[in-house]
């Protein structure tokens, strides 16, 4: 709707349920990737707290980032970090 495009710009998504601009999905990655290059030591709780996104947003690009072969996890599950990928 031509209300949303205007309150909320061309990189974000007016949701008219709830009045809101919403990032579009490429921008949730492209904040994620920021943060990763930036910050590489960072897990999913420090990511979070960078980009404003809720933890459930942030673990989906996570793993859609990683799908994508962009980031990867690298070291043991409870002290690693995500990078991105050297492909």
């Amino acid at each position: 709707d031509q209300r949303g495009l205007l309150a909320c710009g061309q990189s974000n998504v007016f949701n008219p349920a709830t009045g809101q601009c919403n990032d579009t999905v490429e921008n949730r990655k492209a904040k994620i990737l920021a943060v990763i290059q930036s910050n590489p030591s960072l897990r999913i709780p420090g990511i979070t707290n960078a980009t404003g996104m809720s933890q459930a947003t942030t673990k989906r690009g996570i793993e859609t980032l990683k799908t994508e072969g962009k980031i990867e996890f690298v070291g043991p599950t409870k002290t690693g970090h995500y990078a991105l990928s050297k492909s």
